[in-house]
Parts: structure tokens; C-alpha cells; sequence
């Protein structure tokens, strides 16, 4: 007669695993309700600004110059684009982590794409200073168009900590059968965030944690990267990074 006895060693194998995913979904959930409450709280302070431009517009018992006019309507403005940015984010983020999000790779220009951020991100920012070098020609890349330049948008967001660096260095050159990004002059305590989170050899749960809009435009901007098999890497100085883009047909 034999009796099936439970290995302690298999046990505790499987309750450490249990614990490790348990750990993760955790995780998962905190960045989730940050996101939640971030999201929320911008929508507010958004709706908030534009209320009261608008409620000043609408005041006829004052009477508003075209220079204050202007400035509300500015105000309008610029609300709504970072509404209209935010929902977008989560809008991805959503289709990311559900796997629906339609991704169209064609053949393309990498400096169409980087001119195109640069115009992109001077119209958020004036006063961002973006140095971009690169060839007049080259070889095409296979990327979506529309979702590669959200990722480089967000990145270049990232690194100049909210556009609070600057100059920021953009250069391109062809190497061997692949284009090089380079990204200089960037936040150093950024690039220490997207080392840890993004290229360290850890788990989910041990990742630091990035909470909000950060953890939005970092999680969004790795992932469309992965997804064009973009290598992504972090100088040890953290004053640099390297985006490795392959040609066309390689």
C-alpha cells in the first residue's frame, strides 16, 4: 500500500511562485490606479481652466481687451490639447494591454519622422530648444508612422524632464545594415527611471515605482518600441541613449 506524500520542496517552489505573481498583479493594480488618479486630476484641472476662460469670455459686464481675449483663448487651447493628449495616452494604453492596438509597419524616412517630432514638440513647448543632425538621405525603416512618433515624442518628453532641459542633441547616422539614434543632453535621473523600468533584467514587481502621466507616456513609449524590435539603450553616464533602428527588408 503506498501513500502520495507532497514534496516540501515542490511546495514552497510553488507557493514562492504564487507569491512573486502575486506581487506583480499588485503592481499592475497600483500603476493602474495611479494612472486613474493622474488621469482624472488632469482632466479636472483641464476642465477647470477652460471653464473659466470661458465663464470670463461670456462675462458682458466686463469688458475684455483683444490682448486679454487672446489669452483666454489660449488658455482654452492649450487645455484641450492636453485633454485631447491625455485621452489619447490612455486610449493606447488600453489597446496595448488588451492587444487591439492596430499596428501598420510601411516603409519610410526616419528623418520625415524626427522632423515631424521636432515640429510636434516646438508646438507644445516654444521655448524647447530640440538640435537635430542628420543625413538628407538614407534607407527606409519599417514603422508605423503615426505610432513611432507618439513613442519619440514621448521619450524626448521624458528626457528633458518635461521640457525643463534644454538643448536637447537628436542625431542620426547609418551603421551597417541599421540606423543609429542618438539622444544627448537628456535628464540623468530620467535616464536612471528608463534603465531601471525598461532594460533592467527584473521583474515587474521590482521595477521602481512611476506612477501617472511619467508611467503612461514610459510604459506606452517602450512598449511601441519593442513592438518595431527597437533596441533601446542607456549610456552609462545617463546623459545619453541609442535607438537602433534596422533598414527596410533586414
Amino acid at each position: 500500500m503506498s501513500c502520495d506524500q507532497t514534496d516540501p520542496l515542490n511546495l514552497e517552489q510553488e507557493n514562492a511562485l504564487l507569491r512573486t505573481r502575486l506581487k506583480q498583479m499588485e503592481s499592475r493594480e497600483l500603476f493602474l490606479w495611479g494612472l486613474l488618479l493622474e488621469t482624472s486630476r488632469k482632466l479636472q484641472s483641464s476642465s477647470a481652466s477652460i471653464k473659466a476662460a470661458v465663464s470670463s469670455l461670456l462675462n458682458y459686464d466686463i469688458f475684455w481687451d483683444i490682448a486679454n481675449q487672446r489669452e483666454f483663448l489660449e488658455t482654452i487651447n492649450v487645455s484641450i490639447d492636453q485633454v485631447s493628449e491625455l485621452v489619447m495616452l490612455v486610449n493606447i494604453e488600453s489597446r496595448l494591454r488588451g492587444g487591439t492596438l492596430e499596428f501598420k509597419r510601411e516603409p519610410h524616412y526616419i528623418q520625415e519622422i524626427i522632423t515631424l517630432v521636432r515640429v510636434n514638440l516646438l508646438r507644445k513647448q516654444p521655448e524647447f530648444v530640440l538640435q537635430t543632425n542628420f543625413p538628407d538621405d538614407g534607407k527606409l525603416v519599417d514603422v508605423d508612422y503615426s505610432y513611432l512618433t507618439i513613442a519619440l515624442e514621448n521619450l524626448l518628453t521624458l528626457v528633458s524632464g518635461g521640457f525643463k532641459t534644454s538643448p536637447i542633441q537628436l542625431s542620426a547616422n547609418q551603421e551597417n545594415d541599421r540606423w543609429h539614434i542618438t539622444i544627448a543632453g537628456i535628464d540623468p535621473k530620467v535616464a536612471a527611471l528608463i534603465n531601471d523600468y525598461c532594460l533592467a533584467d527584473i521583474s515587474l514587481a521590482d521595477r521602481p515605482p512611476v506612477t501617472g502621466e511619467t508611467a503612461l507616456q514610459l510604459h506606452i513609449a517602450y512598449e511601441i518600441l519593442k513592438l518595431h524590435e527597437i533596441q533601446l539603450a542607456v549610456a552609462d553616464s545617463l546623459t545619453e541613449m541609442s535607438l537602433f533602428i534596422s533598414f527596410t527588408g533586414k
